[in-house]
């Protein structure tokens, strides 16, 4: 299922990490460096590419980068930071 950033939403990266603003929530989500690549594929990459990206920056192997990578969106999902495209 492809993933694109819910509306309402500002984000910034900074130094390799990140902070995500829900705007009409209120709150706000502060993301380490695999996050913050992550949450800046998401418009632009499917779920199978955000991981390739990630095993290949981070150096780790496809198996944890896929692992991560589910974890992460359905975080974004459950706290309405990502829906379907």
């Amino acid at each position: 299922m492809a993933l694109r950033h819910a509306r309402g939403l500002a984000w910034q990266t900074v130094a390799d990490e990140g902070v995500v603003l829900d705007l009409e929530r209120g709150r706000s989500l502060g993301l380490n460096a695999t996050a913050a690549l992550v949450f800046s594929l998401l418009e632009t990459h499917d779920e199978q590419e955000i991981v390739r990206e990630l095993a290949q920056r981070f150096d780790v192997d496809a198996e944890q980068a896929r692992g991560d990578v589910q974890a992460f969106l359905t975080l974004l999902r459950e706290r309405g930071l990502a829906v379907e495209a």
